[in-house]
């Protein structure tokens, strides 16, 4: 993840000026999640990647569609995230789970994830909870703890804010956007774990996915009505399986992505989130 101002930086270093404060002018605020090193009891935590998660009684454990156990990703606490400016929920936990189907290596990269292959828990502030171990039929990531700082992110090339500010021209070969050192300038070398702000996509901006399901189906990216609501969605988490903590077998070269629609964030129905994937090659969505 980076700063303002090194984004700033690459930003004006690697784009003509009037290029760069159109992109910079679409960058969102957000928060990343930082993996605490074993021992260190000075970093405040906000929660953790995997370990056994804290439910309500009345609260089942999350399962696919055909009954097999999810897999818990994280718990975040919203209380203790530096969320201003990110229109995240400023109360309660977040709990994100997933199935691990998803990553075996014959998986098909072009198939999208099928309903049930994740899920969202939402535990309001003051509910009682207590600590529930993995059922039989499943299996756990280790317990790692997580901290929080506050970050800048920005815009894919082919993200619908983007093709407004800057029109259908960015997505022609030999755009700045598109360029290479571009990218890897942007690219961080750590896993990047992220709530709000932009996506980072490994390929076609994720927003069209849930646009093209809110829909009913699946569009070309110039359609007018799919654009319109791809940019009403926005990103609430976002974990990356480059992290060997959650990506103990299979294929590793995934980000998981939960969205929402910006006025079901603000209102809080946190439970009309939306689930899509990104491998390096396939599942265009």
């Amino acid at each position: 993840m980076r700063t303002e101002d090194e984004l700033v930086a690459i930003a004006r270093e690697h784009l003509p000026a009037d290029v760069a404060e159109r992109w910079l002018a679409l960058r969102l605020p957000a928060v990343s999640l930082v993996p605490v090193p074993v021992g260190d009891v000075l970093t405040p935590i906000v929660g953790q990647l995997g370990g056994e998660p804290a439910l309500p009684d009345d609260v089942p454990w999350p399962v696919t569609d055909d009954g097999r156990p999810l897999y818990h990703v994280a718990t975040v606490d919203c209380a203790a995230l530096p969320t201003a400016g990110a229109g995240l929920p400023d109360r309660g936990h977040l709990l994100f789970f997933v199935d691990e189907a998803l990553f075996e290596d014959d998986a098909d990269p072009d198939e999208p994830p099928p309903p049930g292959a994740a899920r969202l828990v939402h535990v309001p502030a003051g509910q009682a909870v207590r600590r529930r171990a993995t059922p039989a039929q499943g299996n756990a990531y280790d317990r790692t703890r997580l901290a929080a700082r506050a970050c800048v992110t920005a815009p894919a090339g082919d993200h619908p804010a983007v093709f407004q500010a800057l029109g259908d021209a960015v997505t022609e070969p030999g755009h700045p956007l598109q360029a290479l050192r571009f990218a890897a300038a942007l690219a961080g070398p750590e896993p990047d774990h992220r709530l709000g702000g932009h996506p980072q996509p490994l390929r076609d901006s994720v927003e069209f996915d849930a646009a093209a399901a809110s829909l009913g189906g699946a569009a070309g990216w110039r359609d007018p009505a799919l654009r319109a609501e791809a940019l009403r969605w926005r990103l609430l988490a976002q974990f990356d399986r480059g992290d060997p903590d959650i990506a103990w077998h299979g294929d590793d070269a995934v980000l998981l992505y939960w969205l929402i629609r910006a006025d079901d964030l603000a209102a809080g129905r946190l439970d009309r989130v939306f689930f899509t994937l990104r491998r390096p090659y396939g599942n265009d969505g």
